[in-house]
């Protein structure tokens, strides 16, 4: 029996008044099972051209060319892994990682739904407040304010809703701002 409609997940349909189901098409049902359930596993290129049927809200792809896992949500790929591994930031201009050979990269991380910042930024000359911006996915439901050392005193960074991690004060050439490792809740 061949297939004869497409269900709302791109699944074979076949009509009862078919022949009997001993007859069923052997491919469309492999071709099925091999991507039945919420999860696929392919490239990026692949990610990003699935289109149409075979996409479907809280479909989660596994991503072998970055090793992280997605989640479709609203329309959009967002990174849903229960631990991405530590990933160096990109900073806003002139911000850049204080000694990294000593306290390594800045760099971000989320495990589940905790999301942790580490590391010590370092402002040079025409530093805004902004130091850097985290990705959809990494980012807070709710502004979190935390505290941080500012130079060997106490400071404290914003993080917005839109995923920029703001300074408290503006940065003075050469102010730090050392985040050890904190984290925060995306819930």
């Amino acid at each position: 029996m061949a297939v004869d409609t497409w269900g709302a997940k791109n699944q074979p349909q076949f009509l009862d008044a078919g022949a009997p189901d001993i007859a069923v098409d052997p491919n469309a049902v492999a071709d099925y099972a091999a991507k039945v359930g919420n999860r696929r596993v392919g490239t990026t290129a692949e990610r990003t051209a699935a289109a149409g049927a075979d996409l479907w809200e809280g479909l989660i792809w596994h991503d072998t060319t970055d090793g992280i896992e997605y989640k479709r949500l609203s329309g959009a790929w967002v990174p849903w892994v229960s631990d991405s591994g530590w990933i160096n930031v990109a900073f806003a201009a002139n911000w850049s990682s204080f000694s990294p050979g000593t306290y390594g990269e800045v760099a971000y991380r989320k495990r589940a739904k905790l999301v942790s910042l580490q590391g010590i930024a370092i402002a040079a000359s025409g530093a805004t407040t902004t130091i850097l911006t985290l990705p959809v996915g990494f980012r807070p439901v709710v502004m979190k304010q935390i505290i941080v050392d500012r130079a060997g005193a106490y400071g404290f960074v914003n993080i917005n809703t839109t995923g920029t991690v703001v300074a408290s004060t503006g940065p003075a050439v050469g102010t730090t701002h050392a985040f050890g490792e904190l984290s925060f809740s995306i819930d």
